[in-house]
């Protein structure tokens, strides 16, 4: 066991949380993209519209039209759907107990139960659970603060969503200001 642990919390994350959570992820790291491409295709329609109104003969300015706005909506809808299918995957998983430990120099993310077993054994068996994820200060963290919870962002794919009720002030600050902490 670490020295310097600073903060320990045994946490459950609602499913509303989760999703708008999960929704300022996306807003961070997969709508900017997002946007760029649903700008470009639109644009590209729209040079198309101006193609088939010179030429309306062109059968083809009208399929490429039908395609960039295709593509444009594609964009637009597949984070929504991501979004929901994932809301949906953890909604199934139950309310495992995740714990978060964090020092001076580190935050570690584990799961603490996996809820109920359905393919035999006891009720609440016990199922393999994921070795604890470390971070270290200095690693590729973002901490963003929201009203009910914190986001957690390493790299651009992995993050995890802390709920703040039950947090004292010093918990809230800690984690707030964790880089600067370890510096």
């Amino acid at each position: 066991m670490e020295d310097n642990i600073r903060l320990e919390k045994r946490y459950t994350i609602p499913m509303n949380i989760f999703n708008e959570g999960y929704k300022t992820y996306q807003k961070k790291y997969v709508y900017p993209k997002n946007y760029i491409f649903i700008g470009i295709f639109t644009v590209l329609a729209a040079n198309f519209v101006y193609g088939a109104a010179k030429t309306p003969d062109n059968l083809i300015a009208y399929l490429l039209i039908v395609i960039c706005l295709a593509m444009a909506f594609r964009e637009w809808y597949n984070p929504r759907k991501m979004r929901q299918r994932v809301t949906e995957m953890v909604k199934e998983m139950g309310e495992p107990v995740y714990k978060l430990t964090a020092g001076d120099d580190f935050i570690e993310f584990s799961t603490e139960n996996a809820g109920y077993l359905e393919d035999g054994g006891d009720e609440y068996g016990e199922e393999e659970l994921p070795e604890p994820t470390r971070f270290n200060a200095g690693d590729e963290l973002k901490i963003i603060e929201k009203q009910d919870y914190f986001l957690i962002i390493y790299g651009k794919s992995v993050f995890y969503i802390v709920p703040t009720d039950g947090m004292t002030d010093q918990e809230k600050e800690f984690l707030r200001n964790f880089d600067k902490n370890a510096a």
